[in-house]
């Protein structure tokens, strides 16, 4: 099923151009994106296929790969004037493509099924590959602003560049209705790969927030909003309240949540149910339980039981707690008493009140979705205590217990409560042993992808590796992922190597920092090693050159890094020199 961009996007087409590209939009909601980047129209605009008009235009004769990509796409679109509403659907469907197959290949995997520079580079390029780590490199400084750098070991950049000047092309934005939406997401993910959150593209990103709510969800005056379909609104609501989130505007994002549960027509409350925690427990105490059930038109709604029978070969792998004291999950009474302390004051709905706590129906995706967004809400405006946690915990524990009908919100459930678990002596190891589970079914998967130019960022593991049920097509993987703004395979590990050190487990923590060059907390694992020596030493190389200019591919282990600055500095100059200052006990750094 397409998501709610790419319904819109087909329902806006005319019926002749909408039959042209029947296969093309098939390709793409199934997730088919090799295909798609395979097509005639994308060989000549990427270069890769001869064609007489464009030929003169060579990437060598342009200052950066996406000047010569945005040069060829005007030339094509402007020598086809009869048919430029086909070429200009066509090459959006291209572009959000590209989008796509990035996230997949860095945020919900499974691995793509080709090599992304073969796909993408000229062929020249492709077929070499230091050159195919120079322009990429190039593409990644190209992606900063205002003086912030994105993530210098970003896998498969060029697929986002291609996406950005394809969508954001002035005939293709003019005339394709839903793309505002789609330069929304691009403008969105460029925002999450820079070290800080970038004044310029918030301003840019809310700017298209509000173009789509306007052309799509506001009121016309025939009293309708120009979407079809009510989940295309809860869609985009959740989706701007994932935006609103990242920037720490968590009131506008509530109030997103409240409205789109509303239109949902779902209904939801945290109350206390009498049940039992603890194996040893011989009476019922309160216990804190989110109840919660889909509209009745929830699709084949079932008994959590029967869901996680039918589901688990298309779930990710849900670690058990394992603990001698605590029960997996919460014992409630047969006939629970309901305490409505923390419900509001009104009773709880009939709806709610007649749900059996031990086995709730499933929700319906976007549901879950709400619940996960209310926990990551109660988490950003509380203070960071027990008694934070013991109330975002059930929110988690819904999603998971009642089962999800799409693996990656069920993985993003899994990621919840792992952090929630993470403080806790009982539930500790479990919160680590899920992290890590996820890291390795959502990231690393099953099958190993060749980086091609790329770093090796393939992630260590001493659990078993997933099997290949426990995975799920591309196509389910990312139906919600901007709803759910899942976060990227190297902020998910990061996570993991913070979890490490919290746990006192700093060989497995530098494992990782070391992987993903994240220098500074290198550094900092090493000095709480007391391996200062080593932790100046890596710090220095980053913000100096080897001393007297020497050869620095091939240097010593006795090197001191006291050459001149590096210019530019890197990224994350002014924290090195902090961490440099402290290791020296130097106050002048």
């Amino acid at each position: 099923m397409a998501d709610a961009l790419q319904t819109l996007f087909r329902s806006s087409l005319p019926e002749e151009i909408s039959g042209l590209l029947a296969e093309r939009l098939s390709e793409l909601e199934s997730g088919d994106f090799f295909a798609l980047l395979q097509t005639q129209d994308a060989q000549e605009l990427l270069g890769r296929s001869p064609n007489s008009e464009l030929d003169e235009t060579k990437l060598e004769n342009c200052a950066t790969w996406n000047e010569y990509i945005s040069i060829r796409l005007s030339k094509i679109l402007a020598k086809d004037e009869e048919n430029a509403k086909y070429k200009q659907s066509l090459f959006f469907i291209i572009g959000y493509a590209a989008l796509l197959a990035f996230l997949q290949s860095n945020a919900t995997g499974p691995p793509l099924p080709f090599t992304p520079s073969k796909a993408v580079l000229p062929q020249d390029v492709a077929e070499d590959k230091q050159q195919v780590t120079a322009l990429r490199r190039q593409l990644i400084a190209s992606l900063a602003i205002d003086g912030i750098a994105a993530y210098r070991l970003t896998p498969n950049i060029e697929l986002l560049c291609l996406a950005n000047i394809i969508i954001s092309n002035p005939d293709i934005l003019e005339n394709i209705s839903v793309s505002r939406w789609a330069r929304l997401r691009v403008t969105f993910m460029h925002q999450r790969l820079l070290s800080e959150e970038c004044g310029t593209l918030q301003d840019k990103i809310f700017a298209d927030v509000d173009a789509v709510q306007e052309r799509f969800f506001d009121i016309s005056p025939k009293g309708k909003s120009r979407a079809s379909s009510d989940d295309a609104k809860v869609e985009f609501l959740l989706e701007r309240a994932s935006i609103e989130t990242f920037y720490g505007l968590d009131k506008k994002a509530r109030a997103d949540l409240d409205e789109a549960a509303a239109e949902q027509g779902f209904q939801f409350a945290l109350t206390g149910v009498l049940g039992r925690r603890t194996k040893f427990q011989q009476h019922d105490v309160s216990q804190l339980v989110v109840l919660a059930k889909s509209t009745e038109n929830a699709n084949d709604a079932e008994p959590s039981e029967i869901r996680q029978t039918e589901g688990a070969t298309s779930s990710p792998k849900n670690v058990d707690l394992n603990d001698d004291t605590l029960l997996e999950n919460i014992s409630f009474t047969a006939k629970p008493t309901l305490n409505l302390d923390v419900q509001s004051k009104e009773s709880l709905p009939p709806t709610l009140a007649e749900l059996d706590p031990s086995n709730q129906p499933k929700l319906l995706p976007l549901d879950s979705i709400i619940l996960l967004a209310l926990a990551s809400s109660i988490t950003n405006t509380s203070p960071a205590n027990g008694l934070t946690r013991e109330e975002t915990l059930p929110y988690a524990t819904r999603v998971l217990e009642g089962g999800s009908s799409n693996w990656q919100v069920y993985t993003q459930g899994l990621l919840v409560r792992s952090r929630m678990e993470g403080y806790r002596s009982r539930t500790i190891e479990r919160g680590l042993l899920q992290l890590q589970a996820v890291v390795d079914q959502v990231i690393a998967d099953t099958t190993e992808t060749p980086t091609d130019g790329n770093a090796d960022v393939t992630a260590t593991t001493f659990l078993r590796k997933g099997e290949s049920e426990d995975s799920a097509p591309a196509s389910e993987r990312l139906r919600y992922i901007f709803q759910i703004a899942a976060p990227t395979r190297w902020e998910l590990e990061g996570e993991l190597a913070q979890r490490w050190v919290t746990l006192g487990g700093l060989r497995s923590a530098l494992d990782i920092y070391m992987r993903l060059e994240l220098w500074a907390e290198a550094a900092l694992c090493y000095a709480a090693t007391e391996k200062e020596g080593t932790a100046k030493k890596l710090v220095r190389r980053q913000l100096f050159h080897a001393t007297n200019n020497g050869d620095e591919e091939n240097v010593g282990d006795d090197e001191a890094w006291e050459g001149p600055e590096r210019q530019p500095p890197p990224a994350d100059a002014a924290r090195l020199y902090c961490i440099l200052g402290d290791l020296d006990q130097d106050a002048s750094m």
